[in-house]
């Protein structure tokens, strides 16, 4: 616990702590969670809005949970700092609209979604581009990489092992519509931020 509370903030180490419960219970609940809360095309037709969010949060099996847990242990590990724990929490918002708007109006096939894969996506975009002041090689390097791995999904479609990690189909469109969230946000933001010091 020292070791993370010397790289992450406070608020947002209570960001992380709140987002790793909020997947938990809803995996271990997700029985009696399953008509309530995933992404459902019909459900959200009817007014039920909240699906295009509240699907983000619930997973297929505890191997995906895990899964998606790691990778947003690392996200707050590593860029937590670089952005503020308000900024992260519409970070995660935003993504996860994105992501399943899109969805909605460019797959009228999908039925049924769930998973924080999609909205990781768009936070490894926002802490690579947060990280490239303090650490520009770095950065660089690390966003080459997720961007390769979002293009190679489009092509190539999962990585190997991917689907037999998650206990189920990847859709890879969710990691690309998050990737692109994530992007736009953190451009938005430094926009703001420039218009700010030239006003």
């Amino acid at each position: 616990m020292n070791l993370f509370a010397e790289k992450i903030p406070l608020p947002q180490l209570i960001l992380l702590g709140l987002v790793s419960l909020v997947v938990l219970i809803n995996t271990l609940f997700e029985q009696s969670l399953v008509e309530l809360l995933p992404y459902e095309r019909e459900l959200i037709a009817e007014g039920e809005y909240w699906h295009m969010l509240s699907g983000h949060f619930m997973h297929l099996t505890w191997g995906h949970l895990w899964m998606n847990l790691a990778g947003l242990i690392f996200i707050f590990y590593f860029f937590g700092s670089l952005i503020s724990a308000t900024h992260w929490a519409i970070l995660i918002f935003f993504s996860g609209m994105f992501i399943s708007i899109v969805l909605y109006f460019t797959q009228p096939t999908l039925h049924s979604y769930v998973g924080l894969s999609g909205v990781l996506h768009g936070l490894f975009i926002a802490g690579g581009i947060a990280d490239l002041k303090p650490r520009r090689k770095e950065a660089i390097l690390f966003l080459i990489f997720i961007i390769g791995k979002l293009l190679y999904e489009q092509i190539q479609g999962p990585l190997p092992g991917s689907e037999e990690s998650a206990g189920g189909p990847v859709l890879v469109d969710a990691h690309f519509y998050g990737g692109v969230a994530g992007g736009i946000y953190m451009l938005g933001v430094y926009a703001k931020q420039y218009l700010r010091k030239t006003t």
